[in-house]
């Protein structure tokens, strides 16, 4: 079963970034397969099994198990065991090498994934604060070509989205506007009094489609 599972997955990247997917796709993948209790922590345990004297007693009980009461309760252990590791070799093989050693060796697979999440909560936050401070550094160099640089924006908003990051439109609009240079002041003047007039919100995708559009009229001008 863990084969076709593995095909199913995607692997962590190991600079984070696919995170928010990861983390959906793994969980529903392992509630499809009737392991969800043991990924949130609430499977009932089975009763555990002490031996005393060569005879062998629930815990708290002071009555001899049966040979088949044994079987049947050593039974539901081994299939505890094995749907708990089925959920942790999930996780394992589909974490980066960093990642499986420091969440290896917890109690329960609950534990192994909450500490994962835990992990990845922190590191997440670190990263997405750096990826939006590069977006709130990011300029086109001159004689430089805007749409790469929008490009390149684009990609770090995903970025950032894609670890469980938020970006306001507001500050999405405002680095675009620091990436675009003097030379879109018009243009973005010309849009603010356009909303203002049509009391139409300016959203990042309509303005990522204006600078565009005027690179391709300042190339056209270029040319003549």
């Amino acid at each position: 079963m863990l084969a076709n599972i593995e095909f199913q997955l995607p692997h962590l990247n190991k600079d984070l970034s696919n995170w928010v997917i990861y983390k959906h796709r793994v969980a529903t993948v392992i509630r499809s397969y009737g392991l969800g209790r043991h990924l949130e922590g609430n499977v009932r345990l089975p009763k555990q099994v002490i031996e005393s004297d060569g005879e062998f007693y629930l815990r708290g009980n002071s009555t001899a198990l049966t040979d088949d009461e044994y079987d049947k309760h050593m039974n539901e252990q081994d299939a505890y065991d094995a749907k708990e590791a089925q959920v942790r070799e999930i996780i394992y093989q589909t974490i980066p090498l960093s990642l499986y050693v420091s969440v290896k060796g917890k109690a329960t697979a609950h534990d192994t994934w909450k500490e994962l999440c835990s992990i990845m909560e922190r590191a997440s936050f670190t990263r997405t604060e750096g990826l939006k401070t590069r977006m709130m550094k990011l300029r086109t160099p001159e004689h430089g070509d805007v749409r790469e640089t929008l490009a390149q924006l684009q990609l770090l908003y995903e970025e950032v989205t894609g670890m469980g990051g938020t970006i306001s439109e507001q500050f999405y609009i405002s680095s675009i506007r620091r990436a675009c240079g003097k030379s879109y002041r018009d243009l973005f003047k010309s849009l603010a009094i356009r909303s203002q007039v049509t009391d139409t919100p300016l959203t990042s995708k309509y303005l990522i489609e204006a600078v565009r559009q005027e690179a391709l009229e300042l190339d056209a001008e270029k040319e003549l």
